[in-house]
């Protein structure tokens, strides 16, 4: 029963996973030909089409990496009162938390869109950016979160008797437990930010 267990497993993982990841790169390698030709040698356009891709792809790199510094710099010190602090209204902030990750991406664009009309804030990259933030910093404060809890506090508490400083016990003891855990919210959140395309077309004024 293992056995036919295991050939299971990786046969769904094979047909459901890998066979369309790799049929596309299959795709690409059959026509590269084509492809090549089309983005750096068209009779009509030249390289214009690559041009415009790289410009896209900086673009899209650029908001997400910024959409990333903020979410940790609005992630981190929620993550440290949902975890450290208690509070009346603290289930509810905890809650709060994952409210963009239950709403379409669709439907917080324009939400986002409506909300920072309101003070004077048009379409275009700024809009995007706080777009981005809004339905990626959860995958920040999550991932943050768990990594606190994961902290012994009586680590910190030891040091802090042998006279360490505050920044000091967070720079050699929280920090490097967290860090994992901060990484992989980073990458969760940045790619995410990439991927997203629905609160992007709104944001940016390409859907009314």
């Amino acid at each position: 029963y293992k056995t036919i267990l295991e050939i299971l497993v990786i046969g769904f993982f094979i047909l459901i996973i890998a066979a369309p990841i790799l049929n596309i790169i299959s795709n690409v390698v059959d026509n590269m030909t084509e492809i090549r030709t089309r983005l750096f040698n068209d009779e009509l356009l030249g390289d214009e089409q690559w041009q415009e891709i790289q410009s896209a792809l900086w673009e899209s790199f650029s908001i997400a990496f910024i959409a990333v510094l903020i979410d940790v710099a609005i992630g981190f010190p929620i993550a440290i009162v949902l975890t450290r602090c208690d509070f009346p209204g603290r289930k509810i902030l905890d809650a709060l938390v994952d409210l963009p990750m239950s709403v379409p991406t669709s439907a917080l664009g324009f939400s986002v869109l409506l909300y920072w009309n309101l003070f004077g804030i048009m379409p275009g990259r700024g809009l995007i950016i706080f777009a981005h933030v809004a339905f990626t910093f959860p995958y920040i404060v999550r991932n943050l979160k768990l990594a606190l809890e994961s902290v012994n506090p009586l680590l910190e508490k030891a040091a802090m008797t042998l006279s360490a400083s505050k920044f000091t016990v967070f720079r050699t003891i929280t920090f490097p437990l967290l860090r994992e855990g901060l990484i992989a919210g980073m990458i969760l959140a940045f790619t995410r930010s990439l991927g997203e395309t629905g609160a992007t077309a709104i944001c940016a004024g390409l859907v009314e």
